[in-house]
């Protein structure tokens, strides 16, 4: 059999293919870490909330920030860091009263424009509150926070339980 490379014609031989198996790891095993990498920075950042007996508890009322921009973990202290994103502006959603069940709090987060989705899971240990970035990316993760009503903001009761 004639093979032609480059314009040249020769005689196949078996010298291809150790260099095809040479090509074949250094694919499997130089390229793949880095579309796994790659593909990694791409997710979208999803939180959950605590478990609530159903998707019409009532959480309490206050107020949810909601802050795009990324999260980094020092590698020698292991302390976790969130830096805001340029140019955004952090989205404060408001809970009055009437309005602080589990579906009422997904719709507001909805309808405010801060860049995540709100949903609501239920499974047989009941309902949880889900935020996930709109956008993927290193820079649209988010963080939340709450000023709750209850005058404990980081127990876990009232809108704490979302933060």
């Amino acid at each position: 059999m004639r093979v032609t490379l480059n314009g040249q014609r020769g005689e196949k031989t078996n010298r291809v293919a150790p260099v095809a198996d040479r090509l074949r790891r250094v694919l499997a095993l130089e390229w793949f870490p880095i579309n796994a990498h790659l593909m990694r920075r791409a997710a979208a950042q999803t939180l959950a909330s605590s478990t609530f007996a159903s998707s019409t508890a009532t959480l309490g009322q206050g107020s949810i920030t909601i802050e795009l921009g990324s999260w980094a973990t020092d590698a020698n202290s292991g302390v976790t860091s969130f830096t805001s994103k340029s140019g955004a502006t952090p989205v404060t959603i408001n809970i009055g009263p009437g309005q602080d069940q589990l579906t009422q709090v997904r719709d507001q987060i909805n309808a405010a424009g801060a860049g995540v989705t709100a949903a609501i899971v239920t499974d047989a240990t009941g309902s949880r509150l889900t935020l996930t970035s709109r956008n993927t990316g290193e820079t649209n993760a988010f963080r939340v926070t709450v000023n709750d009503a209850d005058g404990n903001s980081g127990d876990a009761t009232g809108l704490s339980q979302l933060a």
